[in-house]
């Protein structure tokens, strides 16, 4: 890893796109503080999937002092930033480079440097420039915080990153659509976009909307290449039938029963499949509709009344489909 660049993961990078100006200008305050505050000790808190890593794009361009992004967790990465801060010459306004420790709460911190042979002991209370933590809260975090303060000789300053506006959910969701598309070889509806940013109050994250989005294109991709579960299930079923059917004529056993039951769930099936099939013959099994994306949030929260979950009459985008279109059952 290189000063001032985030080092590589070997994942592939997911879109990133900031709408909302509380964020910029949160960047560009903390940005000013770090560079100012040498001794500066600060905790940027927000729930998981809100987008605290994304917002570290915002933050990393307004930077005016040099900085390291780590993972302090990475015991190598830690003694190899220890290891290039000692030959460190460049002090940009006088101060070392921040060390911006992405996914790391005040907690977490304080366990790494419970660990006798970790790095860490040796680098963060030690060092001498500006520190930035981002993570969700925890229960423990508020006493960590405290005894943190305490060993590093610094006041903790905490800001709460502020809540995605539904204008930044829909910048995430275009951004992540054709991530989304090519990844399951399906095609997202307009309608359905509009329901999953429409659909949706602002107490859901960008990390929850793009989840639900996800869910959906991958049933409806799993359903596309193996049928609807139900159907599955009721194939099986046959199978098991038809084997027993068999076996009984060759011992002479009674058939009838069983080709009833036969029959039965043959025409359990024909039902189980009249929307699979209406969608394969209007050539939409590998596109997301409106009811898929509902039906995955349904599937997540366990109820069709969720207090985020609001279906519009009319959705931008495009008019919702006739019939059922769950293609889950």
């Amino acid at each position: 890893m290189r000063l001032g660049q985030v080092p590589a993961t070997g994942r592939a990078a997911n879109p990133v796109v900031i709408t909302d100006a509380s964020w910029y200008r949160l960047a560009d305050d903390l940005a000013v503080a770090l560079a100012s505050s040498p001794r500066g000790l600060i905790w940027v808190t927000a729930d998981r999937g809100t987008g605290k890593t994304a917002w570290l794009q915002a933050l990393m361009p307004a930077m005016r002092t040099d900085f390291y992004l780590m993972d302090l967790r990475d015991q190598l990465e830690t003694a190899a930033t220890l290891e290039q801060l000692q030959d460190y010459s460049n002090h940009l306004q006088g101060t070392l480079p921040a060390l911006l420790l992405d996914n790391l709460s005040p907690a977490d911190l304080m366990a790494l440097l419970a660990e006798p042979d970790h790095p860490a002991r040796q680098l963060v209370p030690n060092h001498n420039g500006p520190i930035l933590l981002l993570s969700p809260e925890q229960e423990d975090d508020a006493v960590a915080a405290r005894r943190m303060e305490r060993v590093m000789g610094r006041s903790m300053i905490r800001h709460d990153l502020p809540a995605s506006s539904r204008s930044q959910n829909q910048a995430v969701l275009v951004a992540h659509r054709p991530v989304i598309e090519a990844r399951w070889k399906v095609r997202i509806t307009d309608a359905a976009m509009g329901l999953a940013v429409s659909g949706l109050h602002y107490r859901a994250t960008p990390g929850q909307v793009v989840e639900w989005l996800e869910r959906a294109a991958a049933r409806v991709a799993v359903v596309a290449d193996e049928g609807p579960a139900e159907s599955r299930r009721l194939r099986s079923e046959l199978e098991t039938l038809a084997r027993r059917i068999e076996v009984n004529r060759e011992t002479g056993e009674p058939v009838e029963p069983l080709e009833q039951e036969f029959e039965q769930r043959s025409l359990e099936l024909t039902a189980a499949e009249v929307d699979w099939f209406e969608r394969q013959s209007q050539g939409t099994l590998r596109q997301v509709f409106p009811e898929d994306v509902r039906a995955e949030l349904e599937s997540l929260t366990g109820s069709s009344d969720h207090p985020d979950l609001h279906v519009p009459t009319d959705v931008a985008g495009g008019a919702r489909r006739a019939g059922s279109g769950n293609l889950r059952s």
